[in-house]
């Protein structure tokens, strides 16, 4: 057995490799290295000690598959578990405590710093990126003195699938944008999911006229969900307003009856418009992607498969298998061509069910592996598309 020095070395090479992270999902790079921790500590005890503490620096509690009873019988029945779970280091998504409820005895143990009277007025040190999930009419006064509190703040990332753009008027930034889509009769054309900004300089709000709190800010990523193609004339006009963005995320709906199909070569040719683009997203795009003269790969079959790969049904294992490897290399493929002609570009995000993943690009050339996402991968990914 190697010196335990080494062995320790070994272990956290595996955990703190960033090869072995996916994308933008830097938070945790460990998780990703999970399933190589856990064969690697069934080869001895020794090293079964040594992957203990990185196999449960992180746990996810899924309410709907009974985790959360079982947490809270364990908080419960010992005071003194209860006691370490450090507040400091828990991530709720959501929290409902029925108060004529036996779990409602677990609130004891969670109150500490789990209210908070007014966010906008908190301070928090160190804090580099923000996300806020807005409603239908959000309320947004309090970010310009939240930024100047928290000089270190670098990205916020808005969610707007909520939000009522015809009757609410108050989200910074995007407006004039919103004006100028409703002015070219596009606004049926698209839903925007989300948007985010980043700081371009040191500039705090209390130094700025009010005309000018967010001086220093730009928007640097879009989502958009296109109803309808619109002959590549929104992203020209997104581009006439954000040429600077650095993320663009592209979703097309679920297939219905009334498809509005979008040109590969325009497509590519509205993108490239955008000459810092670093992370390009797809989700269920190319089942809306025809192509004519142009053919990735200059494959018949690959273009075949590219359009009507969600209909296909395989008659055994092997042909499925088989479906899926031709739509990867399709896939790689399409991408590479856009890279090539997109040298800022750096990854890409596909969610093409049933292939899904991160591909990367190295001097023009793309490689990735998709696959299917894990739970806590997924819920990560809006980190990602703006």
């Amino acid at each position: 057995m190697l010196p335990e020095e080494i062995l320790h070395l070994v272990v956290e090479h595996l955990v703190y490799n960033p090869a072995s992270a996916e994308s933008q999902l830097f938070q945790l790079h460990w998780k990703h290295s999970r399933t190589r921790l856990l064969s690697l500590s069934l080869v001895s005890h020794q090293l079964r000690r040594i992957c203990m503490p990185f196999l449960f620096a992180y746990v996810e509690v899924r309410g709907a598959y009974g985790d959360l009873e079982k947490l809270r019988n364990q908080c419960l029945e010992s005071k003194f578990f209860a006691l370490s779970i450090s507040l400091s280091k828990v991530i709720l998504d959501s929290i409902r405590l029925r108060t004529q409820a036996p779990e409602h005895d677990l609130a004891k143990y969670l109150r500490s710093g789990m209210q908070i009277s007014s966010f906008s007025a908190c301070n928090f040190s160190g804090l580099c990126e923000l996300e806020l999930w807005l409603d239908a009419s959000p309320d947004l006064s309090w970010l310009p003195s939240f930024i100047d509190a928290h000089p270190f703040l670098e990205r916020i990332r808005f969610s707007t699938v909520l939000v009522q753009w015809n009757a609410h008027r108050d989200v910074p930034f995007i407006l004039p944008f919103i004006d100028a889509v409703v002015e070219e009769g596009l606004n049926d054309t698209l839903q925007i999911k989300g948007f985010s900004i980043a700081r371009t300089s040191s500039s705090t709000a209390s130094s700025l006229p009010a005309a000018d709190i967010y001086t220093g800010w730009n928007v640097a990523g879009f989502w958009f969900c296109f109803t309808k193609w619109s002959s590549g004339r929104l992203l020209h006009l997104t581009h006439s307003f954000f040429p600077q963005i650095s993320v663009l995320s592209i979703e097309v709906p679920m297939p219905n009856l009334n498809r509005t199909y979008m040109d590969s070569d325009e497509f590519i040719n509205s993108l490239c418009r955008f000459s810092s683009l670093q992370t390009v997203n797809f989700v269920y795009l190319f089942r809306g992607l025809k192509f004519g003269s142009s053919e990735p790969c200059h494959s018949l079959k690959a273009s075949q498969t590219y359009q009507g790969h969600l209909g296909i049904r395989a008659s055994s294992h092997n042909a499925a298998r088989q479906t899926v490897n031709e739509l990867e290399a399709a896939l790689i493929c399409y991408t590479s061509c856009i890279a090539q002609r997109m040298p800022t570009v750096q990854k890409f995000l596909i969610q093409e069910p049933p292939l899904q993943g991160w591909i990367h690009v190295d001097r023009g050339g793309t490689s990735g592996t998709l696959r299917p996402l894990m739970q806590f991968e997924m819920n990560q990914l809006f980190s990602s598309y703006v």
